[in-house]
């Protein structure tokens, strides 16, 4: 209910805004709309989920570097 008269009030509003003004709020409305809505084009999680994985000893030193660590 809380949203139908929050609607309510912006058409209100609108109505009362002159022709280059409620253009603008058509064009920002519309541009809102789309940043909103979650687009799974772009998304790329987990698509390489279980293809990557790490070393159990990935923190330790490596035996071929030793002549160069302190």
């Amino acid at each position: 209910m809380k949203r139908t008269i929050t609607i309510l009030k912006l058409l209100s509003a609108a109505a009362k805004l002159p022709s280059d003004k409620l253009i603008e709020l058509s064009k920002f409305a519309e541009f809102l709309g789309q940043k909103s809505i979650p687009s799974n084009e772009h998304s790329l999680k987990g698509i390489l989920n279980g293809k990557i994985w790490m070393s159990d000893d990935f923190d330790e030193p490596i035996n071929d570097l030793k002549a160069y660590m302190p």
